[in-house]
């Protein structure tokens, strides 16, 4: 009986993370990023010019904002959908600024005076680059068409800084203080950086702000894989020379890590969690994230058991002064903030685990609450009972083992 009631507890955890009634920040996504260039595409008039293939997306003011450009990068092409009606489709096209004669084509310029089809011709200006439409000039191809929202700013530079601080703190406690190394998790964080180097050519979407006019798209997209093979390169080696402790969590323990991310993800969904659902490669990319950064938040938990440790019995009221400043202020770090705060509260074995569960519910949670459409729902529902499944196996093994 005593064995089954934390088993029990984590089982209700889950069910009240899944079923709790949350306020959803922002407003879930209508639709996925392709249905929506599909509704750009047959809302915006004809402009003359070659569009392109979709090279991006991202969230913004309740929408998708989304880039075409062709192969010579020539010009770009914006358009933001917004969730509602897909008549309040904003389209933008930026030229190069060095294109020789660049200017709008005849039925662009027409498009962006407010004439109709039918009306006299727009007039050519030659060696300029304008258009006279009836008594209004369009000039240039620069920047012409309806307002874009951008996307919001950065946010969380302090959290960022606080958490590379964990990290460096973490990375040190493993040199002075040699753990017994998990020859599994070492291999696993390896792999998944090389798996996720691979599918990069499939993530370049969320490359939307890299693309330029002027730029070929091809130069724009290798910037930005170069950019992030580089870091899961990093990350990889860092695993090497720091690597996780040997141990195992408890199944309950990783039911209640599992929830408690599930929650924070619904509580506090961050955009790009809808960007990264709309990929082709968002198991690949939800795996690194899972992995990847369950590494790094059991190594910032050890760093922050480190630096309490001098407090000695004072250090466990020390870290839930800690852990419940990290989680009234982490806002959209919520996960990370919960993930590391159980690396801590557990052995060194158990953090990377323990971290890997809470983001695997969080980015299960956040997606829930930012997407709306059937395959992203399908997918992190069964993304979420393969988390189940983990904690099961488990528990099961607590069992076998008489724990």
């Amino acid at each position: 009986m005593r064995r089954f009631l934390p088993v029990a507890a984590g089982g209700l955890a889950l069910v009240a993370a899944a079923v709790a009634p949350v306020p959803i920040r922002p407003e879930s996504a209508a639709r996925s990023p392709r249905s929506a260039a599909a509704v750009a595409e047959a809302a915006i008039p004809p402009l003359g010019v070659v569009w392109g293939r979709v090279r991006g997306w991202e969230r913004a003011a309740d929408g998708w904002r989304i880039v075409w450009q062709p192969a010579h990068g020539a010009w770009l092409l914006w358009a933001w959908v917004p969730d509602g009606a897909s008549d309040a489709v904003g389209w933008w096209l930026d030229a190069a600024p060095w294109l020789p004669g660049a200017r709008l084509s005849r039925a662009a310029a027409l498009t962006v005076a407010g004439g109709v089809r039918g009306e006299p011709a727009p007039l050519e200006r030659l060696a300029r680059r304008d258009w006279l439409v009836g008594e209004e000039r369009v000039i240039g191809a620069l920047r012409a068409g309806r307002h874009v929202p951008a996307p919001p700013g950065e946010s969380g530079i302090l959290w960022g800084a606080a958490l590379a601080g964990l990290v460096f703190a973490g990375a040190i406690s493993r040199v002075l203080l040699p753990v017994v190394v998990s020859s599994g998790w070492r291999r696993l964080v390896g792999w998944t950086a090389a798996v996720t180097i691979v599918a990069l050519p499939l993530m370049t979407p969320l490359a939307a702000r890299r693309f330029e006019a002027g730029v070929r798209p091809w130069v724009s997209e290798v910037i930005f894989g170069t950019i992030v093979a580089m870091a899961l390169a990093a990350v990889s080696l860092a695993a090497v020379h720091y690597p996780a402790g040997r141990g195992r969590a408890a199944g309950p323990v990783l039911a209640a890590a599992l929830a408690a991310g599930l929650l924070a993800g619904r509580l506090q969904p961050v955009p790009w969690c809808a960007e990264v659902a709309g990929l082709e490669a968002r198991a690949v990319a939800w795996l690194a994230v899972v992995l990847l950064g369950g590494w790094l938040a059991a190594l910032a938990g050890e760093g922050l058991r480190q630096l309490l440790a001098p407090a000695g019995r004072a250090s466990r009221i020390l870290l839930a002064i800690v852990g419940a400043a990290m989680v009234v202020s982490a806002g959209p770090w919520l996960g990370a903030a919960l993930a590391i705060l159980g690396a801590t509260a557990g052995g060194r074995g158990q953090g990377t685990p323990v971290a890997c569960l809470t983001l695997w519910g969080w980015l299960v949670g956040a997606t829930w609450a930012t997407c709306a459409w059937t395959g992203a729902l399908r997918d992190s529902l069964l993304m979420l009972l393969v988390g189940v499944a983990i904690v099961i196996a488990a528990a099961l093994a607590d069992h076998r083992h008489g724990v």
